[in-house]
């Protein structure tokens, strides 16, 4: 058991975090790491998550429920809410490509 209270930063959906708080990817790799390194009793852990979280993140786990014991619960449902899926640059690379593939299937049928 660790002497030393677990310290979690605090994750409020904002595009510039404030001091003390952090973006998603960064709050979600916090919380890997406290659960990595162990000592800590899970219901401990549970609470310090709950308290971390702000605003429409903190509302959207307190509509969870008082069940919602689980860390990796209360993750996956603010992935599918705040984490990221692409990059915009990704993003916009998919979309280049799929128009330049039917742009030119289309050129192609044109010209056959």
């Amino acid at each position: 058991m660790l002497n030393q209270p677990p310290y979690l930063s605090l994750f409020v959906y904002n595009q510039k975090p404030k001091p003390g708080e952090a973006d998603f990817e960064t709050w979600k790799y916090e919380v890997e790491c406290l659960q990595r390194e162990g000592g800590f009793i899970k219901e401990i852990l549970t609470s310090l998550v709950k308290r971390s979280l702000r605003s429409e993140a903190g509302e959207i786990v307190r509509h969870l429920g008082v069940n919602a014991s689980i860390i990796q619960e209360i993750a996956e449902k603010l992935e599918t809410l705040y984490g990221t899926v692409e990059s915009g640059s990704t993003l916009l690379q998919q979309v280049y490509t799929r128009s330049g593939q039917n742009c030119c299937s289309v050129w192609a049928k044109a010209s056959t």
